[in-house]
């Protein structure tokens, strides 16, 4: 206990050494200045094809726009473009909005999406975080001034949904600074253009785009501070530095003062715990015995109910409900050492063994108490369960290289909000995924074989099925569903939330 104080007093003097320096550096911020606390900018800075979720998403979806996008209600919504059809079962066509600008002035047109998205088909796109999602476009063309046309590589009956995923750059610029500099410089066609990124990447300044055809409503400017330690952005809301704080401490919301808002919303994702069985074959997690065993050490009834206080539930699947291929017939998995235990000793480690485990350094503190259970529960069976911090843009090294060390297995989240489609975290944990981490060949090509499907019915019955073969081939411990708590001074009158992120171009101050 002793030292635990210590470790807080830590923790609240570097609050403190920060919050004066905000204060000063805030200090004459204008009425239509929204200040958020974040707990991370972008892996990839303004390169808005490193990534496809937060934190990045919630940068990126102010400076640019996607050809279509899902609002809060997870209803897909016209984007950039404003219709689009299946002309056949590889071909589409999207009409693009009228009378768009780029930030730098140039007009968005057929042309300029094209080129914009056939940055996607050049074989240095292979290694970009977002290339799997819209991996089956083959060919993209304008056919008028607003009319493009998308070839895919077989059917796709998914493409709307995927092409959300995909930010339009304004080709001319990433073809005059490269990958590198248009990432210190992003031009889209977003409410807000980047101001500045802040002495060491540590704020975000972005200002509002009056030509933007979704323009902000009240927030003219945006000044994004990274402090990845949870107490130090719900100290620094209740110090009245920010206005709003990111992925807030539950702790902090329920104790915060009345005149602080509380906003919870499902992510629709699930937190798992994914093996890493690709180049680590002399590990004892190459037995699916011991991968079933590990998953029943979990106590997600305990995690749910006493870490999170009901914000999530317990996960037994890759998706949530919302997503199309959720399979309702699957059990609870049940929380049993003594069956763990003996399906250890059945694979030949009834002494238990080590493991690495991996987790991003600035996760949320349920996260990591999380772990910390997941940990002494692993060692009442004789498993030594080592945590290990690492920095966002390690990880997403890791996630892109496949260079994982000596790591065994790490913290991820299963991300079905990207096309609310069980496809996308299903095809992370098989073979397509570029440099993948697990590898089941049979359930690979059962994927490549439904993801097609036209008969949109026949589709969703057939995932459902793959889904629950997957969860019985124990490729990674799923943990519970998602949740984000966002934090607010009562200056911001509501807080709209899409998928990608806050929808700060929507909100409103009083």
């Amino acid at each position: 206990m002793a030292n635990y104080l210590r470790r807080l007093a830590v923790r609240y003097a570097a609050v403190v050494h920060c919050v004066l320096a905000l204060c000063i550096a805030s200090a004459g911020a204008s009425a239509e200045t929204l200040r958020v606390a974040r707990a991370a900018g972008p892996a990839g800075l303004g390169n808005p094809f490193t990534s496809v979720a937060q934190p990045s998403s919630g940068v990126w979806s102010l400076v640019f726009d996607s050809l279509t996008m899902f609002d809060e209600s997870r209803t897909l919504q016209p984007g950039l473009a404003v219709s689009w059809r299946a002309t056949s079962e590889t071909t589409w066509e999207f009409d693009i909005r009228p009378e768009v600008q780029f930030h730098n002035g140039r007009t968005l047109d057929a042309t300029a999406a094209a080129e914009a998205i056939g940055l996607l088909l050049k074989e240095e796109a292979r290694t970009y975080y977002v290339y799997p999602n819209v991996q089956t476009l083959s060919a993209v063309r304008a056919l008028n001034d607003l009319t493009i046309e998308i070839e895919t590589d077989g059917p796709d009956p998914i493409l709307p949904q995927r092409l959300s995923q995909l930010m339009i750059v304004e080709p001319r610029v990433w073809s005059d600074l490269g990958p590198v500099g248009f990432s210190q410089s992003p031009v889209g066609t977003g409410p807000y253009q980047l101001k500045g990124w802040g002495r060491g990447n540590t704020k975000i300044e972005l200002v509002t785009f009056e030509q933007s055809w979704r323009r902000a409503e009240d927030i003219t400017q945006i000044e994004m501070v990274i402090m990845p330690d949870t107490v130090s952005r719900s100290q620094a809301l209740l110090s009245g530095v920010v206005d709003v704080a990111e992925t807030a401490s539950r702790s902090f919301a329920a104790e915060a003062r009345s005149d602080i808002k509380s906003f919870l919303y499902p992510t629709f994702q699930v937190s798992m715990l994914t093996y890493r069985l690709v180049g680590n074959e002399e590990s004892p997690l190459m037995d699916p015995r011991v991968r079933e065993a590990l998953t029943y050490t979990v106590n997600r009834q305990a995690i749910t109910d006493v870490i999170y206080e009901g914000d999530v539930h317990p996960a037994n699947q890759p998706v949530t409900p919302e997503i199309i291929g959720f399979n309702e017939e699957l059990p609870a998995i049940p929380y049993d050492l003594e069956r763990a235990r003996s399906l250890l000793a059945e694979a030949g480690y009834p002494g238990g063994f080590a493991l690495e485990a991996e987790f991003v350094n600035g996760s949320t503190d349920e996260a990591l108490q999380m772990l910390q259970l997941i940990a002494q529960d692993m060692a009442s069976i004789g498993v030594k369960l080592s945590l290990n911090p690492t920095t966002i843009q390690n990880f997403f090294y890791q996630w892109q290289s496949g260079d994982w060390g000596d790591t065994d297995l790490f913290l991820a989240l299963s991300d079905g909000s990207v096309f609310f489609d069980a496809v996308r975290p299903l095809r992370i944990l098989s073979c397509e995924k570029p440099n993948p981490f697990v590898c089941n060949e049979k359930l690979t090509q059962r994927l490549g074989e439904i993801e097609g499907d036209m008969d949109l019915h026949r589709r969703t019955e057939n995932l459902k099925a793959l889904v629950a073969d997957v969860v019985a081939d124990y490729p990674a411990i799923w943990l519970t569903t998602t949740s984000t708590r966002v934090l607010a001074t009562d200056r911001v009158d509501e807080m709209p939330i899409r998928p990608q992120g806050i929808a700060i171009e929507r909100i409103k101050l009083h």
